[in-house]
């Protein structure tokens, strides 16, 4: 097993990681592209990124 839970709040903490640990390679993916010459913006980067968590039940998604 990936994560033993304790108790309630293992399960928020392992929540938290896991959005935290996605925005880290958000932040990695812009810094290499910025290396590169070929920086994106955070208007632009937001919502094809985070586009994807923030779909609704109606089907559209957040920013796009």
């Amino acid at each position: 097993m990936l994560f033993r839970v304790v108790n309630e709040t293992d399960g928020v903490r392992i929540i938290q990681h896991l959005i935290w640990h996605e925005g880290y390679h958000h932040g990695q993916i812009k810094l290499a592209l910025q290396a590169a010459g070929l920086p994106l913006a955070d208007e632009v980067a937001g919502p094809l990124t985070w586009g994807v968590w923030m779909r609704r039940r109606d089907g559209s998604s957040g920013g796009n």
